[in-house]
């Protein structure tokens, strides 16, 4: 399928066809969303791993004190049932 878009945002397919070669549509539109963009939300730049040693710089937009690797483990809240051994 190959797309192109006009200056007000509409989609234009200029080839699409199945795998037999009938053209199934040749134009598709839409519209931009319209709405409010914030930007994402982002930490202090030049941020460190805090495990002593570890070097790793944090992304401005990872919002923990530790690397991936030194990260402490999370486990989410298990819903439902508690099972019991059998």
């Amino acid at each position: 399928m190959y797309l192109s878009r006009n200056k007000t945002g509409v989609h234009s397919v200029i080839q699409v066809s199945n795998r037999k070669g009938v053209l199934v549509a040749d134009t598709l539109g839409g519209a931009h969303l319209r709405g409010r963009n914030r930007p994402s939300r982002s930490y202090a730049a030049g941020r460190v791993c805090m495990k002593r040693g570890c070097s790793t710089k944090i992304s401005i937009y990872n919002r923990r004190e530790y690397c991936n690797a030194h990260a402490p483990v999370n486990f989410p809240r298990v819903r439902g049932h508690v099972l019991t051994k059998v």
